[in-house]
């Protein structure tokens, strides 16, 4: 929600960190999972009972208090910042607000109407906040969250300090509930709130809570110890930073609070850890059940001896991170946010079979601990429960193949190493670190950095090349805005002549095909799919979006369908500028990640006015012109590809198809060596030529149909035992039966084939490198042969 500060294991000593939370990620160094300095201790006086404050009671509690008084739910925003290209994940629970803030709110949205709003975020912490849109200020907002945490909570009012500026207004406020001595003087480090380096921003109070009391703890608050902690922080937003550093005073005041759930939680149940609640001890159970470790029992650092304990941590925080961030439309990737997933993923993967010796596939079955502890506050994790874990499922599976190799390849490898192991094994810079550390070895980051720049650069990926100036691309717009300087008039490019007229109508078409093939992959494909990318020429697009697997033939062949259906419908197209709000209430609408869209927005629509979709958003339908699929591949880690060709490209893919199959027919009459060498070279045909991919598939499977039976050639049954053998390494026995004569060949060592020649009544001759070729006369009996082959190669190989 907020920058707050909390205290983190390094190595037995404890180190202060600032990161933003919110219903958010933040990605993690290797040390920020650690809280409790003792085994799943208690605070003094407390004793083992049953819990008073329970997670869901302490925040529904919060949620009544501020509806009470007068505050408005508002759902929190994604961890993944869809709209933001700048942001890896959301970094403030204050981001959805920002047009607020800034007077940029559309007065004809909801959003426009807020003044009082409460509400929740989660990942890596759950975060409670409250915020005020140009209605009560630093009065109401110190005097509420004393009364909800002394009144309701009813924590202890002598253990309660407040950090602050030299603020005057908010001092003597808390002044009539705090005495001076616990009404702490800070400075902008601690104690001005800012979400970057510009943007809106302000003074805060940091409200903190001692665990122990009976004590003056005024020289522990801000000072990296366990026992005197923040819980909530009051945000007074007053001015903007501008881009040169200076402060002005916003158009209206503002106030963005937002309390730690789990430090709350641990306070009301008397713990010295957030991981000793009942928020994460039934994911911890659940990790023990699925692994067979020990019970969880608090332990840090040096304590931790067999780093069982560490490992509990890092699996349940990993496993919350992970499924919130896919259920908001991420997944692990090799890029950006993507990567970051990627990371943790294969850290907690790493940290479970290695320190609690799991079986593959523990990781993924946690997901149904997260839902059951989370999913009822956070639905979307229900309704996307098959989506998170079958990707996890999928990455978790991956890392597994190379996990071994990679871990016996550290222990054979010098630093110079590191970059190997993550290009051919998947492991991250950090992760080969920590186990460098584990081993008292050093790792050359310099190096690593240096090869990866290297490999980076061979890619050539022209994504990466326009995100790195996109910040600053957005701060120049900004500030000519402020010059007075209007926006581009891109009207023009809506008007057919600025162009070739020719080649545009032929685009065009090509175009709507992009939104009418969206729109049928979710239909066939799922929810999930999201538009990583196009092209679009006169003849062909090319079409790139996510989905974790190749799409099946079958699947590919109703998306054709969708498509060329409402093609040959005729529908018409139409465009409208519509708020952007209102736009993305369609169903079926989507947006491009790293797209920032322009309010007010054009939309395209077919087959129905613009008008017709945004009174009805729940209704709305796509068309393209006539297209065929010529193929469907994997260009990334859970990143697909489809090439589309249309008109006279498409009509001669279909026709190519119709004669490769008729080859194909026609071959099913050879027999023999002239079978073998036709269906190779249909083989080689089938992948080189442009023809829709599901009608490659059924030819492929015609193919693989005739590759079965070879008759009574020999010498075709003799090259296929040698192929095997080579390729396999293994002892094999091959029959082939002549319909019209009745026999049947069978090849492979003397002493095998003689005994399994009997049932068909055969003989063996002489064997020679490992081959031996016989004949029998009753085929009818090779069913037998087999029978005993294989009775006789068992008997031998026990």
């Amino acid at each position: 929600e907020r920058s707050i500060r909390f205290a983190s294991s390094n190595g037995g000593r404890f180190s202060c960190r600032r990161v933003s939370l919110s219903r958010v990620y933040t990605p993690p160094t290797l040390d920020q999972f650690c809280f409790s300095s003792s085994s799943v201790a208690v605070m003094p006086g407390s004793e083992p009972s049953e819990i008073k404050w329970p997670a869901k009671r302490v925040r529904d509690t919060y949620f009544d208090f501020f509806k009470g008084k007068g505050h408005k739910f508002w759902p929190s925003s994604p961890v993944v910042p869809h709209n933001d290209p700048t942001l890896l994940f959301a970094n403030a629970g204050m981001n959805k607000y920002k047009p607020i803030f800034l007077g940029t709110a559309d007065p004809n949205t909801e959003l426009s109407k807020l003044t009082r709003a409460y509400t929740y975020h989660h990942t890596f912490f759950e975060m409670l906040g409250n915020w005020s849109f140009r209605d009560y200020f630093k009065k109401e907002a110190i005097e509420w969250a004393w009364e909800l945490l002394t009144k309701v909570y009813e924590l202890p009012v002598d253990r309660i300090y407040a950090g602050l500026l030299p603020d005057h207004e908010s001092r003597d406020i808390w002044l009539q509930f705090l005495p001076p001595a616990r009404v702490l003087p800070f400075g902008c480090k601690d104690n001005f709130w800012e979400m970057g380096d510009t943007g809106p921003c302000g003074p805060c109070t940091e409200i903190h809570y001692d665990r122990v009391g009976n004590r003056d703890a005024a020289s522990l608050v801000n000072n990296d110890d366990l026992t005197c902690l923040e819980i909530w922080n009051l945000v007074f937003i007053q001015f903007n930073r501008e881009i040169y550093g200076s402060l002005k005073p916003l158009p209206a005041k503002l106030v963005d609070t937002g309390m730690g759930f789990e430090r709350l939680t641990s306070v009301l149940q008397n713990k010295m850890s957030n991981y000793d609640t009942d928020v994460f001890m039934p994911i911890f159970d659940d990790i023990q059940k699925a692994t067979g470790a020990r019970p969880y029992s608090g332990k840090i650092g040096l304590e931790d001896v067999d780093r069982v304990d560490m490992a509990y941590r890092v699996v349940a925080d990993h496993i919350r991170t992970l499924s919130f961030a896919i259920a908001d439309g991420s997944r692990p990737g090799n890029e950006g946010r993507e990567y970051v997933l990627r990371r943790i993923l294969r850290r907690a993967v790493r940290y479970g079979k290695e320190i609690l010796k799991a079986e593959e596939g523990f990781f993924n079955g946690l997901v149904s601990s997260v839902i059951r502890v989370m999913g009822d506050v956070f639905t979307e994790l229900k309704e996307h429960e098959k989506k998170i874990t079958e990707i996890i499922k999928e990455e978790e599976a991956s890392f597994c193949k190379t996990l071994a190799k990679g871990i016996e390849k550290f222990r054979k490898a010098g630093q110079s190493d590191a970059f190997i192991l993550w290009a051919t094994y998947g492991f991250p810079i950090d992760l080969t670190q920590l186990m460098a550390e584990e081993q008292g070895l050093l790792v050359d980051v310099d190096g690593f950095n240096k090869a990866m720049k290297e490999a980076r650069d061979i890619s050539k990926n022209a994504q990466n090349k326009l995100v790195a100036p996109l910040s600053w691309m957005l701060m120049l717009s900004s500030t000519l805005h402020k010059m007075g300087v209007s926006a581009t008039n891109d009207s023009f490019k809506y008007i057919w002549f600025q162009v070739d007229y020719e080649r545009r109508k032929l685009i065009a078409p090509n175009h709507t095909c992009t939104h009418m093939l969206n729109f049928a992959l979710k239909e066939v494909l799922g929810d999930h799919i999201d538009q990583k990318g196009s092209i679009v020429l006169p003849e062909k697009l090319r079409y790139d979006f996510s989905h974790g697997k190749p799409v099946d033939p079958e699947d590919l062949r109703k998306i054709e369908s969708i498509v060329n259906t409402q093609i040959k419908d005729e529908l018409e197209v139409y465009s409208k500028e519509s708020v952007l709000s209102e736009a993305k209430r369609i169903k079926g609408l989507r947006a491009v990640f790293g797209e920032v869209y322009p309010d007010p927005v054009r939309v395209v629509a077919i087959g129905r006015r613009v008008e017709d979709l945004l009174a009805d958003p729940e209704n709305d339908e796509w068309s393209s012109l006539s297209s065929e699929f010529c193929g469907e591949e994997g260009i990334a880690k859970g990143i697909r590809r489809i090439i589309a060709v249309t008109t006279k490209s498409a009509f001669d893919a279909l026709n190519t198809a119709s004669l490769l199959e008729k080859d194909v027919d026609d071959t099913s009459k050879a027999v023999g060596n002239a079978l073998e060498k036709k269906v190779n070279a249909l083989k080689r045909r089938v992948d080189e030529v442009d023809i829709p991919a599901a009608k490659r598939a059924d030819i492929k499977a015609k193919i693989a149909q005739l590759q079965l039976d070879v008759g009574f050639d020999a010498a075709a049954v003799r090259g296929a035992v040698s192929k095997v053998m080579q390729k396999k390494g293994m002892s094999v026995m091959v029959f082939s039966t002549d319909e019209s004569t009745n026999k049947a060949v069978q090849l492979d060592v003397t002493e095998w084939l003689t005994i399994a020649l009997s049932p068909i009544k055969g003989k063996c001759g002489k064997g020679k490198s490992g081959l031996a070729s016989g004949q029998g006369t009753d085929a009818s009996q090779v069913s037998s042969a087999l029978d005993l082959a294989a009775s006789f190669a068992s008997m031998n190989l026990n």
